[in-house]
C-alpha cells in the first residue's frame, strides 16, 4: 500500500472527527467563558495543563506498545503482542499510583494556583484531584490505546473519540449555567472532563483485551519485555519532557508574571495552534506503525520513498493552515469571543510561524519512532524546552505575551530546521 493510499484510507474519518471537535469547541468555549469568567477560565487552563505533566508518567508506553505490537503483527507473532500488552499494563499500574499521589499532593497546595477572588481554594483543590484521578485511569490503560494504534484501527479510534467529544460537549452545554457561581461551574467542568478522560480509555481497554487472540496459557509480566519497552519509551519520555517545557511551562510563566487574565488570552491563542497540530496529527501522525511494519518486512526502499512523499505533502498542508491562521486568526477571535481577544493575534502569529515548520516534520518523527531511531527527537525536544523556558521569563518581563510567543517561535524554528536534514 502506498503512503498516499494509506493517508486516504485512514485520515479522512480522523479529519471528520476533528471537524466535529472543532465545531464542538466553537460552541462550548464561549459558553465556558461566560459561565466561568475570564479569570476563572485562566485557573481552569492551569488545571487542564496538568494532563501534560501526568502523561509523562506513561514513560512512552503508548508509542512503545504501538511500535512493538505492530512489528510483531507484521511477523505474525501474536504471543509477542500479548506479552507486550500485559507487560505494559503492569507498568501502567505503577504510573497510575504515581499520578494519584501527585494529584493528592497538588490538591493540598491548590491555593498556589492562580485562584481568582470569586472561586474558593477548596473548589480548586477538589477539581484538581478529580482531574488527576481521571488522568490516573488514562495512564493505567495507555497500553490498550497503543495496541489499537499498532493494529492501525484508526477508524475505530476516531469514532470513539467523536462519541467522547459529542457527549462531553453536550454535557457542558447542559450542566454549566450563568446562573451558577464560577465555583460551581468550575467543579462541574472538572467532573465532565474527568468522566471523558476516564471512560474512553476504559472502553478502549475492554476492546483491546477482547481483540487479543486466545492463548492456552496466561501472558504474565515479562521482565525482559519490560526492559525492552522501557528502553524504547525512555527517549519518548525525554521528548515529552521537552514538549511539556515548550508548551506547558509558558502558561505558568504567564500566570506568574502577567496574571490570570493574560493566561486566558494566551490559552485561547495556543488553542488555535493546538487545532493546527491536531489537523496535522490526524493526517500525518499515523505513520509510526506503517513504518514499523515496512521495516519488519525489510522494505527499506519503501520506507525512504514514503518518507519523502509524506514530507512534501505535510509541508504543503502546514503552510496553508499556518498562513490562514496568521491572516485571519485575530479577526476570527474578535468576532467569536469578543473584540478584547483580537490582541491574541500577537501570540497567534509567531506560534503559527513555528507550527508551519514544526508540524510539517511530523512524518519524519513518525519515521524515526517507527524504526526505533528516535533518540535524536528526545535530544532536540529537551533542548528546545529548556531554552524556551529560560528565555521566556525575561521575554515576559520585557515584552509581555508577544515576547513569550516570539521566544517559542525562534527556538522552535531553529531546531525544526535542523531535524529533517
Amino acid at each position: 500500500m502506498s503512503v498516499l493510499r494509506y493517508f486516504a484510507r485512514n485520515s479522512l474519518i480522523r479529519l471528520v472527527v476533528f471537524g466535529v471537535g472543532i465545531v464542538a469547541a466553537f460552541l462550548i468555549t464561549p459558553h465556558i467563558l461566560r459561565c466561568l469568567g475570564t479569570d476563572t477560565y485562566g485557573t481552569w487552563a492551569l488545571i487542564s495543563a496538568l494532563l501534560g505533566y501526568y502523561l509523562l508518567l506513561d514513560c512512552g508506553m503508548l508509542q512503545a506498545v504501538s511500535q512493538k505490537s505492530s512489528a510483531a503483527s507484521a511477523k505474525n507473532d501474536p504471543e509477542t503482542v500479548r506479552r507486550v500488552f500485559f507487560t505494559a499494563l503492569c507498568l501502567g499500574g505503577a504510573g497510575c499510583l504515581l499520578v494519584l499521589l501527585a494529584g493528592a499532593t497538588l490538591a493540598v497546595f491548590a491555593d498556589r494556583f492562580a485562584v481568582p477572588a470569586e472561586v474558593d481554594a477548596t473548589t480548586v483543590a477538589v477539581s484538581v484531584f478529580i482531574f488527576s484521578a481521571a488522568a490516573a485511569v488514562q495512564i493505567l490503560f495507555r497500553s490498550a490505546n497503543g495496541l489499537l494504534i499498532g493494529a492501525m484501527r484508526w477508524t475505530f479510534l476516531a469514532c470513539v473519540s467523536m462519541l467522547r467529544t459529542v457527549c462531553g460537549s453536550g454535557a457542558v452545554l447542559l450542566l454549566l449555567s450563568e446562573s451558577l457561581s464560577p465555583s460551581e461551574n468550575l467543579l462541574r467542568l472538572a467532573l465532565i472532563t474527568s468522566a471523558q478522560n476516564s471512560l474512553e480509555p476504559l472502553f478502549l481497554f475492554i476492546v483491546a483485551r477482547a481483540s487479543l487472540p486466545a492463548s492456552p496459557r496466561l501472558s504474565p509480566f515479562s521482565v525482559a519485555k519490560a526492559r525492552e519497552l522501557i528502553g524504547f519509551g525512555l527517549p519518548i519520555l525525554i521528548g515529552q519532557l521537552g514538549e511539556v517545557l515548550r508548551n506547558r511551562t509558558q502558561i505558568y510563566i504567564v500566570a506568574s508574571l502577567l496574571g490570570p487574565a493574560q493566561v486566558a488570552l494566551f490559552s485561547i491563542a495556543r488553542q488555535f495552534i493546538s487545532y493546527m497540530s491536531d489537523i496535522m496529527l490526524n493526517v500525518f501522525g499515523i505513520l509510526s506503525p506503517y513504518f514499523s511494519r515496512m521495516q519488519a518486512r525489510g522494505d527499506d526502499e519503501g520506507c525512504r520513498h514514503s518518507l519523502l512523499e509524506s514530507l512534501r505533502l505535510s509541508y504543503a498542508v502546514s503552510c496553508f493552515i499556518g498562513l490562514c491562521l496568521i491572516q485571519y486568526g485575530g479577526l476570527f477571535l474578535s468576532r467569536w469571543l469578543g473584540p478584547q481577544f483580537f490582541a491574541a493575534r500577537e501570540v497567534l502569529t509567531p506560534l503559527a510561524l513555528a507550527g508551519i515548520i514544526g508540524f510539517g516534520e511530523f512524518p519524519a518523527s513518525g519515521f524515526l519512532i517507527g524504526l526505533g531511531r528516535h533518540h535524536i527527537l528526545a535530544v532536540f525536544s529537551i533542548a528546545q524546552g529548556v531554552l524556551i523556558t529560560l528565555f521566556s521569563i525575561p521575554a515576559a518581563w520585557q515584552y509581555g505575551l508577544a515576547g513569550v510567543a516570539w521566544t517559542a517561535c525562534a527556538v522552535t524554528l531553529f531546531f525544526s530546521l535542523c531535524l529533517v536534514p
